[in-house]
């Protein structure tokens, strides 16, 4: 069986060779941890800086003591990073979004420019976090509370 640590060292070097970094005012570099048991729901960890290096070793960090915490064996690990960021206003956000299919929208939303509150696509669009019931209703800062609360 592979360790958690063996594991990590092989998925660096993938990520290493993909990751580009983002044009200030943003963190030119965000990951994101998503581990989990196979059980349970996973367990999600962000860290963004200027150097990779810096930021995947922050990150493997983390990662390691959340499982040594949890007393789990990580089963599943997955790594996404930001590709690009941009600021943009409310109604340019709506606008996008009413060109969107439902549960279909293709990029992940962060609440500040440092990148510390976001949201992966596949949390927004697994969660219905844009859009309550059939209707598209304005966006909230914390989209569909409901879904965000109890999920």
């Amino acid at each position: 069986m592979v360790s958690l640590s063996q594991r990590m060292r092989i998925v660096r070097e993938v990520v290493a060779g993909r990751i580009r970094a983002v044009s200030a005012p943003f963190p030119a570099f965000t990951l994101f941890f998503a581990l989990s048991d196979g059980r349970t729901r996973a367990k999600v960890l962000h860290v963004s800086g200027a150097r990779f290096d810096a930021c995947w070793a922050e990150g493997a960090a983390k990662v390691q003591r959340l499982a040594r915490r949890e007393r789990s064996h990580v089963k599943w690990l997955r790594i996404d990073w930001v590709l690009a960021a941009e600021a943009i206003a409310r109604s340019e956000l709506d606008r996008r979004l009413a060109q969107t299919k439902r549960n279909y929208f293709g990029q992940g939303i962060a609440l500040d420019p440092h990148l510390r509150t976001a949201f992966l696509e596949q949390k927004l669009n697994a969660n219905a976090m844009l859009y309550a019931g059939s209707t598209r209703r304005p966006w909230s800062p914390w989209g569909n509370q409901s879904n965000l609360l109890t999920h």
